[in-house]
């Protein structure tokens, strides 16, 4: 019985035009099937009959299908009751090489492990800006003990989505995901550049998901101009929820500039957190924006030298929550409504000038367009734009300041 093999690569394919056209393959058979068809998941695009040389019809034909991510399919007719096969198609994936991954070993993280998997965060991330044509430089609103500190954290507190990937005793990758209520956040995925494209971070992504279950949501804050990790992680179907911008600006007098024309917003009356007293309400307010309790994180805060918390108030009401860092970095900030937001981001401005602070940073969802109106009335410029990823809709971001000084929300 007449039939044809087909080796299909992607794209990038050197085949032939005549075999490979994207993500689709050409095949010759003699026994053509009848058009519309589906073979699973399969779909023929284009039956084409060939010609011999002199211009007469052939009996056979020019199949086109696209056909998706696996191998081995059999392409068939039916003919007189039976099922014939008319061609095999086998599909020749890219796969990292055995030798590239090799004597790569994957652990949990520990404490002394801090440091290093900071600097494969440093290495990783400065590659990325200097490949998108940006600037490298210290981020002021990172000191390094806060950094050392949220590992710390997260060895005692999410241990079992802390991994390390290793070369020779050599760290060259980490990640790192917590998990509250619901909802799963992916923290840190990097990779140092001479060994990435091997598979190594997606590996530890997989790692990292201890404790998910079917009714999670996975989420990541991630930068737009990383396409190679975004792609990765819309392959674990997260995908596009918000934008995240990063806002910087310096405060005059009255802690904040004000565009001419813009409308006044006034700040609120702020009290100092006090964890022991103030848990329901800040139950509350992360429930009506990042959409889950996070007790945990509070005490981490709380915790951190230079990192300030405040209840916001109105007229005797809690409208809100703040957290501003001795280094300017606004946030997380939590709010009862979007419209509450320009006034919690007036109160960060007014707090921190009295704190001698002279510049504000701040990370807003685009969402938030009260707040963003009033960051550029403000005269605060756009330094960044990030993403976030979940695979499931997750809180209500318009009225929220995600954490502007570590990898937490």
């Amino acid at each position: 019985m007449p039939s044809s093999v087909v080796t299909f690569t992607k794209p990038n394919s050197r085949r032939p035009p005549s075999q490979v056209k994207g993500s689709m393959a050409v095949i010759f058979t003699t026994l053509p099937p009848t058009r519309p068809c589906r073979f699973g998941s399969w779909r023929l695009q284009q039956c084409r009959r060939a010609t011999l040389a002199d211009g007469r019809p052939s009996r056979g034909a020019f199949l086109t299908f696209l056909f998706p991510d696996h191998d081995g399919t059999r392409v068939t007719r039916s003919s007189a009751g039976r099922r014939r096969t008319i061609a095999h198609v086998r599909m020749a994936r890219r796969r990292p090489s055995r030798s590239a991954a090799a004597g790569i070993t994957y652990r949990l993280a520990t404490i002394e492990d801090a440091e290093e998997t900071f600097q494969v965060v440093h290495e990783a991330a400065d590659d990325v800006l200097r490949r998108a044509g940006r600037r490298v430089s210290g981020d002021a609103a990172l000191p390094l003990a806060r950094v050392i500190r949220f590992r710390h954290f997260c060895v005692r507190h999410d241990g079992g989505r802390f991994w390390v990937a290793e070369q020779e005793g050599r760290i060259v990758g980490a990640a790192i995901a917590i998990l509250r209520e619901r909802v799963w956040y992916l923290a840190a995925l990097h990779v140092l550049p001479a060994f990435q494209s091997r598979g190594i971070g997606t590996e530890l992504l997989r790692r990292s998901m201890a404790g998910v279950g079917r009714e999670t949501a996975l989420t990541v804050l991630t930068d737009a101009l990383n396409p190679v990790s975004n792609s990765l992680y819309m392959r674990f179907r997260m995908l596009p929820q918000d934008t995240i911008l990063t806002f910087d600006g310096t405060l005059d007098g009255s802690g904040g500039r004000r565009a001419p024309g813009a409308s006044p917003v006034g700040s609120f009356d702020v009290q100092r957190l006090d964890l022991s007293r103030d848990r329901a309400t800040l139950d509350r307010l992360d429930r009506g924006s990042v959409g889950f309790s996070r007790p945990v994180d509070h005490d981490f805060w709380a915790g951190v030298p230079g990192l300030e918390g405040h209840l916001l108030e109105d007229a005797g009401t809690v409208r809100g929550y703040l957290y501003l860092s001795d280094a300017g970095a606004a946030g997380p900030a939590a709010a009862l409504g979007s419209e509450d937001v320009p006034a919690a981001l007036a109160t960060a401005a007014r707090l921190a000038r009295e704190r001698g602070v002279a510049n504000l940073h701040v990370r807003v969802a685009g969402s938030a367009r009260h707040g963003i109106s009033w960051l550029v009335d403000a005269g605060f410029q756009l330094t960044g734009i990030g993403l976030m990823l979940s695979t499931r809709r997750v809180g209500l971001l318009d009225r929220y300041v995600t954490s502007g000084a570590d990898a937490l929300y």
